[in-house]
């Protein structure tokens, strides 16, 4: 597909992402834009790279900040410790994707426990209820839906739980609200936005 051997770099420095053409052959594009050589360039959600005619579209899950989102200047973002060891269960069927989430939520002094299986994560809710819940709403060909509605089920009003979903709208958000969700966070996420989310439910959570 006309791709160089070194063709472009793509890096992470300062919390962003950044991409750089090699001095390749057939040029690398960002949003149709050719790259200068040797210039680093911002990658953002949704960013379409042409590296001669491969075509790689940039999709992030989540962000340093919620800047990009909100079109506001970037800031950096410090994750200060929330927690004091409270149980996080997180159900998300790409385990990179629950693996990046964790680390946040584990730096911001979390104890997390991950699955992709909505039985098991209904085993953990019964067996050893977390203190509060992460979901993705999208999972298969079964519903997040479902299982906020079990977990409600089981512990009442008592668990906050956080959506972190690829569905986006004001309808996937009431069916989640309607659900019980307590707060719901369309993907890309920025780490500022998880942050002050758990900041809002950590008297939910207790000790």
């Amino acid at each position: 597909l006309g791709v160089s051997r070194q063709h472009t770099a793509i890096s992470a420095r300062n919390s962003r992402m950044t991409v750089r053409d090699l001095h390749s052959i057939n040029g690398s594009y960002l949003n149709g834009e050719r790259l200068v050589p040797d210039r680093d360039y911002v990658l953002r959600h949704g960013d379409v790279l042409m590296l001669g005619r491969l075509q790689v579209q940039v999709i992030f899950v989540l962000t340093p900040s919620s800047y990009e989102k909100n079109n506001e200047p970037y800031t950096d973002v410090d994750i200060p410790t929330l927690g004091s060891g409270q149980r996080v269960l997180i159900l998300e069927e790409d385990a990179h994707v629950a693996q990046t989430i964790s680390t946040v939520l584990e730096q911001a002094g979390f104890n997390v426990i991950m699955t992709t299986n909505i039985d098991e994560a209904l085993y953990i809710t019964q067996e050893n209820p977390p203190q509060a819940v992460v979901t993705e709403l999208i999972l298969g060909n079964r519903s997040g839906l479902d299982f906020v509605s079990r977990v409600r089920e089981r512990s009442g009003e008592d668990t906050p739980i956080v959506v972190v979903s690829g569905a986006v709208g004001g309808y996937q958000m009431g069916q989640a609200i309607d659900a019980g969700v307590d707060v719901f966070l369309s993907k890309p996420v920025g780490v500022d936005e998880l942050i002050r989310s758990f900041t809002k439910i950590l008297p939910q959570m207790g000790q």
